[in-house]
């Protein structure tokens, strides 16, 4: 996952390719034969199952039954809501356990209350409740540390799609929060290498989770995406949240747009929970015998009987700035969120930057800079 020259394509030149129906189907086959034959074994189920897995991985493949929904499977794209509070969670995750560590905590302290005010990790959380609006947050930041010191399990937490969006538009605050101004030139080069993976993650969620798109902002999502990955694959780590948003994202945006003339966010799960909560009531003045007519009655009406007469008509959100604060589009404060001091961003236009933007381009890491 962490070839940063290899990519995610129909082209021949792609080391990955998405699978072919026919493929699929193949490998099921094949598998389907191989149980036949382990079945007449003396085996352990264990060995068997270990077999079938070796097998399937084997043909570069995870195909173990035919696809449900048949060949509707080659019309599947990534899902973006989970991908983007996934990926958002892994930076906010690099940017506490950073923050931890700067703070060289005593192993004495075992409950927050007692972390020193002015250590990056207390700040953080502070800025997290009174300045970033992300108070739940910082609530199960602090259960984490006190039920673990940060010494066990790593911080684990699902973020919603409304802490996603909070997260992006105060991501600098965040890091800001954890800078001190006796950091040495490692430290202060990492703090420039989260800050400009974060903002390039920011740049892509705010591109496809667009319902209109256009070929210069496929080419714009092309570019984030890809240094959102390269620059995780040469500071800090890549996992299947990673790869799938540098990789898989561009070639399925590009698809549904040359397929439908959309954005990838017409394949997005967002508010579909208000839908259930929706259904939920639908159902709640129904007696068991008919609750189901009852609910597809109310469906029906609402989203097609009111429509095709004008009424209740559903207004789609197409803002291109949902994911980027207003502020960052004012003359006082820089692109990335961070208020501008003598008119100029202190992370921006800062050297680390351009060497940061120099090793993403050229794929390769100048480490004499990072170790200096």
């Amino acid at each position: 996952m962490s070839k940063v020259d290899f990519t995610f394509g129909h082209s021949k030149n792609s080391k990955w390719k998405p699978w072919a129906y026919e493929k699929r189907l193949s490998v099921a086959k094949q598998v389907a034969n191989l149980k036949k034959k382990l079945v007449k074994s003396n085996l352990a189920e264990k060995t068997k199952r270990n077999k079938v897995t070796t097998f399937i991985a084997e043909q570069k493949s995870r195909q173990e039954f035919s696809p449900r929904i048949g060949k509707l499977i080659d019309k599947a794209h990534v899902e973006p809501l989970h991908l983007k509070n996934n990926a958002c969670a892994l930076m906010f995750r690099h940017i506490l356990e950073f923050g931890i560590a700067k703070s060289k905590l005593a192993p004495s302290i075992d409950m927050f209350s007692s972390v020193n005010p002015e250590c990056p990790f207390f700040k953080l959380v502070w800025n997290m409740r009174h300045v970033s609006n992300l108070s739940r947050l910082a609530k199960k930041v602090i259960k984490w540390f006190d039920e673990t010191k940060a010494n066990g399990k790593s911080f684990d937490y699902r973020f919603t799609g409304e802490e996603s969006r909070r997260f992006l538009h105060n991501f600098m605050d965040l890091i800001s929060a954890i800078e001190q101004k006796n950091d040495q030139a490692p430290a202060r080069f990492k703090l420039h290498v989260l800050a400009f993976t974060t903002l390039s993650l920011r740049n892509a969620v705010s591109l496809f989770n667009r319902f209109n798109m256009t070929e210069k902002q496929l080419d714009e999502l092309d570019k984030a995406c890809n240094d959102f990955y390269t620059c995780c694959a040469l500071f800090l780590r890549v996992n299947p949240t990673v790869w799938t948003l540098g990789k898989v994202v561009p070639s399925h945006t590009r698809d549904v747009f040359l397929k439908y003339g959309k954005g990838l966010i017409i394949n997005s799960m967002e508010e579909r929970e208000a839908k259930h909560q929706s259904v939920s009531r639908y159902a709640q003045n129904s007696t068991y015998f008919n609750r189901w007519h009852s609910v597809f009655r109310h469906e029906f009406i609402s989203l097609i009987w009111l429509r095709e007469r004008g009424c209740n008509l559903s207004k789609i959100k197409t803002s291109n700035a949902t994911y980027i604060p207003k502020r960052a589009l004012s003359s006082e404060y820089c692109y990335c969120g961070l208020a501008l001091v003598d008119g100029v961003c202190k992370y921006c236009n800062h050297a680390n930057r351009v060497e940061i933007e120099k090793s993403v381009k050229n794929k390769t890491v100048n480490e004499k800079l990072f170790y200096k």
